[in-house]
């Protein structure tokens, strides 16, 4: 899908302009885990991407 560059908002764009319609908060919360399996993995992972692919 391409985006047409005058459709993209800018910096310069008012508020109003940029505001969303229908917007909401999620109404159920995940947590989100810290813990040291899910770090470890991640960091091989991201090791993996970095240096072997």
């Amino acid at each position: 899908m391409l985006i047409n560059r005058s459709e993209f908002p800018t910096p310069s764009e008012k508020p109003a302009k940029l505001e969303v319609e229908n917007w909401q908060l999620p109404t159920i919360k995940k947590p989100i885990d810290f813990g040291i399996p899910r770090i470890v993995r991640l960091t091989f992972k991201h090791l993996y991407v970095k240096f072997i692919q």
